[in-house]
């Protein structure tokens, strides 16, 4: 009797301290490498399924890093980086679409942080609108930086 008791005790344990998981199996179509290539630039990022902890909820979300170069100079590489800069990828809005990602981005060379959104062109499955938008404010006469060391606005298309 001990032992059903312990059993079941264990069990209700398990349960009340469990995780909840939200799963998002809509991003598995962003999973993959991408690359924008013109006027001697190349933009590459690699993009991969991952999850975000939080308060009891793990969220699934695409994680990412890249490498940027222009005039066969690399401007940016974190592919080798232990920390994306591409992160907290998630559906920008379900409810209008699953086309669209919202992400946070870290530039690694500007040391800035600017909001991202991939979009897959209408009509296709191999082809991403990559936006990079500031996050930075103008404040009490203080020179901003607008710009990014990466392509603010690309079209990408799916290596693998």
């Amino acid at each position: 009797m001990k032992t059903i008791f312990f059993l079941a005790f264990m069990l209700l344990s398990n349960l009340a301290f469990a995780q909840k998981r939200v799963a998002a199996p809509e991003l598995a179509p962003f999973a993959g490498t991408w690359e924008y290539t013109e006027n001697n630039q190349t933009f590459r990022i690699e993009l991969k399924l991952g999850t975000l902890a939080m308060s009891g909820v793990t969220v699934d979300v695409l994680e990412g890093r890249l490498i940027y170069s222009a005039n066969k100079k690399v401007v940016q590489n974190t592919l080798d980086s232990p920390k994306p800069n591409i992160t907290n990828g998630i559906l920008a809005d379900k409810s209008t679409s699953v086309n669209k990602v919202q992400f946070f981005f870290h530039d690694a060379v500007k040391g800035k942080n600017g909001d991202g959104f991939l979009e897959f062109v209408p009509g296709t499955n191999d082809k991403l609108l990559w936006t990079l938008n500031n996050r930075e404010i103008v404040s009490s006469g203080e020179t901003v930086d607008y710009g990014f060391s990466v392509p603010v606005k690309a079209t990408l298309r799916k290596l693998k």
